[in-house]
């Protein structure tokens, strides 16, 4: 096995109007896309297990591309930039980038998470997604954040901050001249010293863990994903290679989930049962998708339906080698558990403000209706059923509800009343 570090990094770049200030030649966007093009070539270039994404702010934040190693993406990426929007929210950008990275933990551990921000410092009034919260939260999650600020710029300065507060570097560069020296630095490999704290750092994998999603609930990716598959490898659990769940006896509509990496189909209960099997996951109700490896938690609920039928003991499954579509069911069938209760009633908490929730929630929620993050919204919508929580925005949710006193909740499925 390599000893090789490997890091993933997040380049985080700033497109607001002031941005295109000439002060720094030929402009402060167009130096710093050719920064961050030679950032990218060097680092890419040194290894190829290293991988960058992209992430832009202005008037919000948008995901450009996930981590690659491709080289050919991500200087497409960058050269794609335009200036966009007059204010310059950086918090919802750190934000994205935080996601990214706790995605790819998800995905396999180890790596080194670093972000690289390039902006002139000259961010907006603070909104629900501080700077300087969503710095403590990376720092909390082991993320180390460089600054690069284009122009003049002091360490005291907002960005400033942001470095300080997760031990990354605060560089000025007044003049593109500047900025070949700056890279060279930022290319390097963190100190092992630095390694190892932001080692520490890492959450527990029962933290990091994502949650199977509800064919209700797709994002345009997921959907994509999902239009690709067979029938068959839509609704026929990974786990006990049927359609309808062995546990609860209901349909797969009722009680099936996929995996929000692969998009497999795998019964909630199933889900619970592997989870309690597997050891190494890091919770009873954790585990990694039998196909990609995922990691995934299930809702509370169904792995203590679960650990209730089975009188407080794990029960068992096909191991996951034998966890292909189309194979046999496993020949021990689970202990079965009296069918889940229909969905009933229940009132929709009133609104919430984005202080109420705090800004660690905020940093990694999206609205299961639109897909999309939280940035200035005075309040939102939150679903009180304490597996699910899940939050919306206004718009989403009075379309939702428009012209009917009840609707269904697009995360857990729980039918809501709203309450005015």
């Amino acid at each position: 096995m390599s000893s090789e570090t490997v890091e993933d990094t997040v380049l985080v770049l700033d497109v607001s109007r002031s941005m295109a200030r000439r002060d720094v030649a030929p402009s402060r966007l167009l130096a710093s896309k050719q920064a961050l093009l030679e950032f990218s070539r060097k680092k890419l270039a040194a290894s190829t297990q290293h991988k960058i994404g992209l992430v832009t702010f202005g008037e919000k934040g948008a995901k450009l591309l996930f981590l690659t190693n491709d080289l050919a993406k991500v200087e497409a990426g960058i050269e794609g930039t335009t200036i966009e929007g007059n204010v310059s929210y950086a918090g919802s950008a750190i934000a994205m980038g935080i996601q990214m990275h706790v995605d790819m933990l998800r995905q396999i551990s180890g790596k080194v998470s670093r972000m690289l921000v390039f902006s002139d410092g000259r961010l907006s009034r603070n909104t629900a997604m501080d700077p300087l919260q969503m710095a403590k939260l990376a720092h909390g999650l082991g993320i180390h954040v460089d600054v690069v600020c284009v122009g003049e710029g002091s360490p005291e300065d907002t960005l400033g901050q942001v470095a300080s507060i997760t031990g990354g570097a605060f560089k000025n560069a007044a003049d593109a001249a500047d900025l070949p020296a700056i890279v060279d630095g930022l290319v390097k490999i963190l100190p092992e010293s630095t390694r190892e704290y932001l080692k520490s750092k890492k959450p527990m994998l029962a933290d990091l863990a994502g949650e199977l999603v509800s064919e209700a609930e797709l994002t345009p990716a997921q959907k994509e994903l999902f239009g690709k598959m067979t029938e068959a490898e839509r609704h026929k659990c990974l786990i006990c290679f049927k359609s309808d769940c062995m546990v609860c006896k209901q349909p797969f509509a009722a009680c099936g989930r996929h995996c929000p990496n692969c998009m497999y189909p795998l019964h909630g209960h199933c889900a619970a049962q592997w989870a309690m099997s597997d050891k190494k996951s890091g919770g009873s109700n954790v585990f990694r998708c039998p196909h990609c490896f995922y990691l995934i938690k299930v809702p509370a609920s169904q792995a203590l339906a679960v650990e209730d039928a089975a009188g407080g003991r794990p029960l068992r499954v096909a191991p996951p080698k034998a966890a292909r579509p189309g194979a046999e069911a496993p020949a021990e069938a689970p202990v079965e558990a009296p069918a889940a209760p229909q969905p009933r009633g229940i009132d929709l908490a009133a609104r919430v403000t984005p202080q109420e929730i705090g800004p660690d929630i905020l940093a990694t929620a999206v609205c299961p209706a639109c897909g999309e993050p939280f940035e200035d919204e005075p309040f939102l919508y939150e679903c009180p059923n304490l597996d699910c929580n899940a939050l919306f925005h206004p718009k989403c949710f009075e379309k939702l509800a428009a012209g009917r006193g009840n609707l269904t909740c697009k995360r857990c499925g729980q039918v809501l009343r709203k309450v005015d």
